[in-house]
């Protein structure tokens, strides 16, 4: 239930505090007092856009707040953490930075309007999407069914949900079969013409090592035949020769003086390593060889190696690592057939179960739509449309929708002999206004709305509809708490309490006052409604009468 309404620098509210009650609130007075200007501060507050133009003139920002009950429904989901009350603020600045919050909790525009669905329903005569919307209407027979249609619902939403995703899984697969495809003939082609290459992790350096030893060949063995002739050539001067030499004087030197015992034992490991590797040369210039055919082998496959590195754009080592990667994709995607008919069964197993499901949905709705109809046409009866035959059109359809294969119409004849239509198509503006009120008093209770709002629904009634329109608001306050903008008199003396707003000019601006009337206030104001500027005595008195009939 609404509260406390504070609304500042708002359109042409300057600053307004409004508190609400229990039953029915009728908001009455002039067309452009500023009535519909607290019904857009109220939709703020449950989620509509704002804009910077609903600023007033020559202000920064403007403030709107509510003060409501906390819902049935727990709002921790959102970070708000239950308590009696729940205050919902609206800041709109001029500079775009617009703020809202419930609680200090901050949220987004999304969030607002999923928490103002549960707290206030707004109906107006043309402008009620539940209610004349047929996509919608399943949703309010659902409302109605009992609690076994809403289990079964549930495993059927739950199953859908499964179903959706399979379904767009396996239609994307469809459209990249062709990609799929042509991608896994590309790596087909590349892995055997990798495979064929026998690549080896380093293997490309380690050739054009050994093509610079066999290009280099005669220099290396001039080189090393060099050295060791320098080393050990008994027909020359030589290291070892004349290291031998040292070797000996030092050792008699030392055997005169121990100060030289150290530089002899150096100079005859020098010796003595020297001579192995003089022997380790040896052996190595023996082992020297030259293979052209071997040389051919090594520059043919540094050549092809370096081809593929082209090709490719990759360095022998990345080659490697690529040719095991691209094995894998192969794997995973020959395993793609495999995957979508495993996807495939389910899929098909989800939608018998679906349909299954669908078929009990659709015994219950009918169930529902004929309890729901009788209920409805009662509530037209109440509202002097008796003779009117409301239809729920349950249609079965060939497709799966996220709540069966229903397709619901609530369709209405209004007068005898005339054809039924979709509601969405009744012209007249007093018909269309009881027939919401008969619809919103039965779903109301359904979907325990705590408020309701009605902006001006009963535009285009009159005489005993009017007294009608009246009483069936009023039997509605008896659920939930109703507000509702009127310029019927029998509404406003049908109301638990009554806003009077009057639009007021001082200093040269303009502003919405709104006054709570007592019950002699309330006289006045109904006497001007039925009489219109000058009020007569006469109108005083059935005014008077209108508010003693409500008790």
């Amino acid at each position: 239930m609404l509260n406390n309404l504070s609304i500042k620098n708002f359109a042409i509210i300057n600053d307004a505090q409004i508190d609400f009650d229990k039953g029915l609130t009728v908001m009455t007075g002039e067309t452009g007092a500023g009535k519909s200007i607290i019904i857009d501060a109220l939709s703020l507050l449950v989620g509509e856009r704002s804009y910077s133009s609903m600023i007033r003139k020559g202000e920064k920002k403007a403030v709107i707040q509510g003060v409501f009950d906390y819902p049935k429904e727990s709002l921790e989901d959102f970070g708000i953490e239950k308590d009696r009350q729940l205050v919902i603020r609206r800041e709109i600045n001029r500079t775009g930075r617009n703020l809202i919050s419930a609680n200090g909790i901050i949220l987004t525009l999304k969030q607002l309007t999923q928490i103002g669905s549960r707290l206030v329903k707004i109906s107006a005569q043309f402008d009620n999407q539940e209610l004349l919307d047929n996509h919608l209407q399943a949703g309010l027979v659902d409302s109605f069914a009992n609690r076994d249609f809403q289990d079964l619902l549930d495993d059927y939403q739950s199953k859908f949900d499964d179903y959706s995703r399979l379904k767009n899984i396996l239609i994307k697969k469809q459209k990249d079969e062709k990609d799929r495809q042509s991608r896994l003939d590309f790596l087909q082609f590349e892995v055997k013409e990798l495979s064929d290459l026998n690549l080896q992790p380093h293997e490309l350096d380690q050739l054009v090592e050994k093509d610079k030893k066999i290009k280099n060949f005669e220099k290396i063995y001039q080189l090393l035949n060099s050295a060791i002739n320098d080393l050990d050539n008994p027909q020359n001067v030589n290291a070892l020769t004349l290291l031998d030499e040292a070797n000996d004087n030092l050792k008699k030197l030392s055997e005169i003086d121990n100060n030289y015992s150290s530089a002899a034992s150096t100079i005859e490991s020098s010796y003595l390593n020297l001579q192995e590797l003089a022997r380790d040369l040896r052996n190595k210039l023996d082992d020297l060889s030259f293979d052209d055919q071997e040389a051919e082998k090594v520059t043919d496959r540094i050549t092809e190696l370096k081809a593929a590195e082209r090709k490719y754009h990759r360095t022998n080592d990345d080659l490697v690592l690529y040719f095991q990667n691209i094995r894998k994709e192969i794997k995973d995607l020959s395993n793609y057939d495999r995957e979508r008919q495993t996807q495939r069964t389910r899929f098909e197993s989800l939608r018998k179960a679906l349909i299954a499901l669908a078929e009990q949905l659709h015994q219950i709705r009918l169930q529902t739509a004929e309890r729901l109809e009788k209920e409805i046409h009662g509530n037209l009866s109440d509202l002097l449309l008796g003779e009117s035959v409301f239809e729920i059109h349950i249609n079965q359809t060939k497709k799966l929708f996220a709540s069966g294969f229903d397709e619901v119409d609530f369709w209405i004849q209004t007068n005898p002999g005339e054809a039924s239509l979709p509601l969405n198509q009744i012209a007249s503006g007093g018909e269309i206004s009881r027939i919401l009120l008969a619809l919103t008093d039965v779903f109301s209770k359904a979907m325990s709305i705590p408020t309701i709002i009605f902006d001006e629904v009963d535009t285009g009634v009159s005489g005993r509809a009017a007294v009608a329109v009246a009483k069936k608001m009023r039997t509605i306050s008896t659920n939930c708490q109703v507000i509702s903008i009127s310029h019927l008199p029998q509404v406003a003396s049908a109301a638990d309490h009554q806003l009077q707003i009057e639009k007021a000019v001082e200093k040269g601006r303009t502003s919405t006052k709104i006054t709570q009337l007592s019950h002699e206030e309330r006289i006045l104001a109904i006497a001007n409604m039925l009489s219109g500027e000058q009020i007569t005595d006469q109108a005083k008195a059935n005014a008077k009468q209108l508010l003693e009939q409500k008790k």
